[in-house]
């Protein structure tokens, strides 16, 4: 499907009926690091419209106006989010780079979300100012890895806690493949001048009272775990996972866990909502 706004033209999928929730990937890639997850154990009879965007300079959603920075990259998100919505209750998830923006909507529409579940979230913008864990493997099957390219083997080997093959077809469908369709010279030119927002989204006293879910990995070395502490009294109703044996990858490495947790937490956003 396709949505045309005033700056982008946004591809998303969407599937099922009832409160919308609304699914914000990781910087570079596309919604299939989430969709194909998501519903390949969703439940029956869910009672959530599912609605997976590509965000602007990623997959297949197309730019009119090249973005500079997160704050005019979250403009059109949020266009796109009040569109979809039409004012009605919604829920988030966020991974990565989406659990950034996704708490910006704390600050802009309090009232209408009702959830949040936060998966691997950006915390520090910074890279340099991040807690991060040492980075370990838990699993490698060296006979398979030295089968893959240069590229793929560099990217796998250093970001992977689980290296099997299992593992890497999805990381290469899921999260490699769409890297060729991210508009990179755009992202790497916001990522390294206004990749945080203009004005904070944290620690505003906003004690945003819906079910927001952090769920982290325990080795996870690109955004890590410990800096979700920083924010977390900003949720009165939060809980947090941290799961060992999963890296940045957690949705794809513990992809049982994550799938009861977020079912779990699906629950929560309509008892909250009722």
């Amino acid at each position: 499907m396709k949505l045309n706004l005033e700056n982008a033209e946004i591809y998303y999928e969407q599937y099922g009926e009832g409160m919308p929730l609304i699914f914000l990937h990781g910087y570079h890639v596309d919604n299939k690091c989430l969709s194909i997850p998501v519903e390949n154990s969703i439940e029956e009879g869910t009672q959530f419209k599912r609605i997976y965007p590509d965000l602007p300079g990623m997959g297949k959603t197309i730019l009119k106006e090249r973005v500079d920075s997160t704050e005019e990259l979250y403009a059109i998100v949020l266009q796109f989010i009040d569109t979809v919505t039409c004012g009605e209750p919604f829920a988030v998830i966020g991974y990565s780079y989406g659990g950034y923006l996704a708490r910006a909507l704390v600050k802009h529409r309090p009232n209408q979300l009702k959830g949040m579940f936060l998966l691997c979230p950006v915390i520090i913008p910074d890279h340099a100012g991040r807690l991060l864990p040492e980075f370990r493997i838990f699993k490698q099957d060296q006979d398979f890895i030295s089968t893959l390219s240069d590229r793929e083997r560099e990217y796998f080997t250093s970001s992977a806690v689980m290296q099997t093959e299992e593992v890497f077809r999805r990381v290469k469908k899921e999260i490699l493949e769409p890297f060729s369709l991210a508009d990179r010279d755009m992202l790497k030119n916001l990522q390294r001048h206004a990749y945080a927002f203009e004005e904070p989204i944290d620690n505003l006293d906003l004690f945003f009272e819906g079910p927001v879910q952090f769920l982290a990995g325990h080795q996870d070395s690109i955004v890590g775990y410990e800096d979700i502490t920083s924010i977390f009294e900003d949720y009165p109703n939060g809980e947090m996972t941290v799961l060992n044996g999963a890296g940045h990858n957690l949705i794809i490495e513990r992809e049982k866990a994550f799938s009861r947790i977020f079912h779990n937490w699906m629950k929560r956003v309509l008892l909250f909502s009722s």
